[in-house]
């Protein structure tokens, strides 16, 4: 799927959104999104 066809959540959008209202550097941005999917895709404990 390309970028120009991508969807994005309305959740992810917020998060993007609100990075750059804290005017956030890029690397930040996606260091920040990195780990947050590395959060969703790790499994749980127990």
């Amino acid at each position: 799927m390309s970028t120009s066809t991508q969807t994005i959540t309305a959740l992810r959008q917020r998060m993007i959104d609100d990075m750059r209202i804290r005017n956030l550097a890029d690397n930040t941005q996606s260091a920040y999104l990195q780990q947050v999917i590395a959060y969703v895709f790790s499994p749980f404990p127990g």
